[in-house]
């Protein structure tokens, strides 16, 4: 059962900082809109919290598997007293009367029947300005709750998918029925060894829940961190979620006098907090009507705003030394994770100068070179087809420091022996170059292969001019400029140098999962080196998910679903607890061409047809004839490129429109390979998929380009770039 502690209206909020606090200091704690739904944004991760079966258990332990190496713990129970201010007020007095009720109550499994202890032991310890909401959701019926007082929010939702309403959430409450449901373990006086993370069967569920209410919430959010509380019976433990990992606390119970005080101080402290305290981000602040005017009535952000879901965003202009403000509203792009890099992207407005720009909101490890440092060095060199630069800086935390994550500090607590948990840094990046993303601005074929080759040209570029390797070529990170109709390679946070002769790069692997080269996927067990070529392969499979996904016009919705599902999402999980995969590519390389046009089913005089059995050879054969210079491989890749595309003969196709990709369970994502390769068993990949929102706006649904964590865990994170 969910207890969500809410605001009770935003108005009330935005006057919550102290007296001696300026006004225009108020963080914004207006939602974030959904960002637009279209084309690429139909393959968007769409975390609902509470999913129907079988959704929900697949989907809760992808998370989990996701997540697992992110949490840091026990940490002392007290924690959060180094890091929420303790209040003027001082706090209520404990009652007598409820002190053992939550131990003593019995709810025979039954998790509502535990909701009004603890709402009575809860709610003295909140601020006037909160409230206490429960969703109803599959299972759990309220009607019979007549009786709570009104304060008591009730949502009613009969979708058979349905979405919690977490856009005004402020923490969150998990309750579970009995003790023995905590998912973690805190380490006993007896044992030698500690395992923090129960493997029970259902204890990567519950801790799946956990992680998609945090992702929900931060996802439609201005936040940097947030809180939970995770009640089973009569125990409790206090969480902390940022973009490096989640501080989970000792277990305590909160039934006696001294626990009821410890969560009763925590809760108390909580509400009491100024937002950025509360973990809002002061960098983000309500815009007025009249700037939300101006952005309503620009013509270039017409498609990009959401009515009352203006923000104003400050970048910290790291080369004028002075803060710029952005007026944005509906984001391009949001993160569907809750760890990483995390990034959102805005069309904005310069209030300044009144120009269209681009924001790019994100989180670096802390010690990797800044992307601006790579720009920079690109245009220095005169790379083609890259972004160019508007302004750029970390954001900044008070007076002097940048925004960032705090779990790595608690490493000591780390249960195992290596702590994977980075520092993260937050930036924004203000790039002049606007971009459309392929899938809303794509008219044909032929436009295809003109934008994916000057994105081809950048990473050529790149490597002959700076000997830098791009390392995340995927289809999200490709637009069209808004006014030269070029393609332009975005993106370069991951590029890093080629550091020998071989063509040898960063020995870890980076970049989005259904576009990484075969090789990366497959030999998980080897040292894994980036090289050029991985980037040109990438390539290769931009193209063939994007020919898949609007070319195929003979190919029916579901084949087409099932085919993305088969050669880009899939992955099996090795005994080492590392995903490899790649053995649907693999089948498609070696596959002949009629076996190839089985499956995709061009028309032979097609521009795409030709590009696609042109390059699958290339790769056949240096798969057995690997290049040694890889100089080499980007002139014999950009000449076949050229010739294609002057050659007369060959026609474009039409973009073909489809529904969105559906949410899938493991069935429904297998199929029978054509190209005479066994498919490997795998997870459903539900983080990839599609699922409809009941909800309207503005709450935010989660979109983000298909990919996988950025970095993998098991592979040590970068060091410096430089």
């Amino acid at each position: 059962m969910l207890i969500v502690v809410k605001r009770t209206s935003a108005e009330d909020c935005e006057s919550i900082l102290t007296p001696q606090e300026p006004a225009n200091a108020t963080p914004s704690l207006k939602t974030i809109p959904p960002a637009k739904e279209s084309g690429l944004l139909e393959r968007v991760e769409r975390t609902s919290p509470v999913l129907s079966q079988p959704h929900a258990i697949a989907h809760y332990r992808h998370l989990d598997r996701e997540y697992r190496d992110y949490f840091v713990g026990p940490v002392p129970k007290d924690f959060f007293r180094e890091l929420l201010p303790e209040p003027n007020h001082p706090m209520p007095h404990l009652r007598p009367s409820l002190v053992g009720a939550l131990a003593q109550s019995n709810p025979m499994g039954d998790e509502q029947l535990l909701f009004r202890p603890i709402y009575n032991q809860i709610k003295p310890y909140l601020s006037e300005r909160f409230h206490v909401a429960i969703p109803d959701s599959p299972g759990i019926r309220l009607d019979h709750w007549e009786d709570f007082p009104q304060n008591v929010v009730f949502q009613n939702n009969k979708d058979p998918i349905v979405r919690l309403d977490l856009e005004t959430s402020e923490l969150h409450v998990e309750v579970k029925s009995s003790a023995f449901e905590d998912p973690f373990r805190d380490q006993s006086l007896l044992s030698t060894k500690h395992q923090f993370l129960k493997s029970g069967p259902d204890d990567p569920f519950k801790r799946g829940q956990l992680i998609a209410y945090a992702t929900d919430a931060c996802a439609r959010q201005h936040r940097l961190f947030y809180y939970s509380v995770l009640i089973c019976h009569h125990r409790a433990r206090i969480i902390r979620w940022d973009r490096s990992g989640a501080l989970v606390s000792e277990s305590f119970n909160c039934s006696d006098a001294d626990g009821m005080a410890l969560l009763g101080d925590f809760l108390w402290r909580y509400t009491h907090a100024p937002p950025a305290a509360r973990g809002y981000d002061p960098t983000v602040l309500a815009a007025s009507k009249e700037e939300e005017l101006v952005v309503a009535r620009n013509p270039v952000m017409k498609e990009w705003y959401q009515e009352g879901s203006v923000v104003k965003l400050l970048v910290w202009d790291s080369e004028k030394e002075r803060l710029s403000e952005f007026l944005v509203s509906r984001p391009v792009v949001s993160p569907a994770t809750m760890i990483g890099k995390c990034t959102r992207g805005f069309w904005a407005l310069d209030e300044e100068t009144g120009s269209v720009v681009f924001v790019k909101d994100a989180w670096r490890v802390s010690g990797m070179e800044p992307e601006w440092a790579i720009i920079q060095k690109l245009h220095k060199h005169e790379v083609r087809n890259i972004p160019k630069l508007h302004s750029y800086g970390e954001v900044p935390d008070g007076i002097h420091g940048s925004q960032c994550t705090l779990a790595s500090q608690y490493s000591q607590y780390y249960c195992g022996t290596t702590c994977p948990v980075a520092r993260y840094v937050h930036y924004r990046l203000v790039s002049e170059t606007v971009g459309h993303t392929l899938d809303s601005a794509l008219r044909d074929s032929r436009q295809l292969l003109e934008v994916t080759q000057h994105a081809f040209e950048a990473l050529s570029d790149a490597f002959k001019k700076c000997n830098l390797m791009h390392r995340d070529v995927s289809i999200g990170n490709i637009v069209i400029d808004r006014v030269s109709h070029k393609g332009v390679l975005i993106d370069w946070e991951t590029a890093c140098p080629v550091t020998d002769e071989d063509g040898v790069g960063a020995p870890f692997r980076a970049g989005t999962w259904q576009f990484m080269a075969v090789k990366q996927q497959f030999d998980v067990m080897e040292p894994i080196n980036h090289m050029p070529i991985h980037d040109i392969e990438s390539m290769l499979w931009v193209v063939v998910y994007a020919t898949i996904r609007w070319f195929a016009a003979q190919r029916s919705d579901a084949d087409v679903h099932r085919l993305i599902a088969f050669l880009f999402d899939s992955y099996r999980t090795t005994a080492f607890a590392i995903d490899a995969g790649g053995e649907s590519k693999y089948s498609f390389i070696w596959s002949n061409d009629d076996q190839y046009r089985k499956k995709i089913d061009l028309p032979a005089t097609s521009i795409l047809d030709s590009w696609i059995r042109t390059f699958k050879r290339l790769f056949f054969r240096w798969t057995y004839e690997p290049l040694e210079d890889p100089l080499k491989a980007f002139e014999i890749a950009g000449g076949k490129w050229r010739d294609i595309m002057g050659d007369a003969s060959l026609t474009p196709d039409r973009r073909v429109f489809r529904t969105p990709l559906p949410f899938q369970t493991k069935e429904a994502e297998t199929e029978e390979s054509e190209y005479e390769v066994e498919e490997p068993e795998s997870e459903a990949v539900l983080a990839y998929t599609h699922i409809p929102s009941p909800i309207p706006l503005p709450l935010a649904p989660f979109v983000r380009a298909p990919e996988r964590p950025l970095i993998r865990r098991s592979f040590s994170a970068p060091a410096r770039y430089t």
